[in-house]
């Protein structure tokens, strides 16, 4: 039976998998000043997203999220369980706007706004 394109529902991986040390660099705490660069990139990427065609959207939305994910194992480790929960919610609310057939591009800037300023105090 042919559900159609808007049936497959896709899942946002959990983020709490991303808080595990993986690597000596994590299981140390250091993440030196690759960290600070891509904060400044992801801004600029967040300035720009209202004003790049919807394919674009999704592509910088994509981009930001991963790198997000990818922080995880590095900065995430060793901060609060309040602190963990509230970037797990954002991480899911993120790629909840991402996955929209129209995603909201002001909604998904502020959140990621409000991941950037959690990592801020992080790092």
């Amino acid at each position: 039976m042919n559900q159609g394109i808007h049936a497959e529902q896709t899942q946002t991986p959990t983020p709490v998998a991303l808080w595990q040390p993986t690597t000596a660099s994590a299981q140390t705490g250091s993440h030196g000043s690759c960290v600070l660069s891509g904060l400044g990139t992801i801004r600029e990427m967040l300035s720009s997203i209202d004003s790049v065609t919807l394919a674009g959207q999704r592509y910088t939305m994509s981009k930001i999220i991963a790198f997000f994910e990818e922080l995880g194992a590095n900065v995430y480790v060793g901060v609060s369980e309040r602190s963990q929960v509230l970037i797990a919610r954002l991480l899911n609310q993120l790629g909840h706007e991402s996955a929209r057939p129209l995603p909201d591009a002001p909604r998904f800037t502020q959140h990621a706004t409000d991941v950037l300023a959690l990592l801020d105090e992080l790092v």
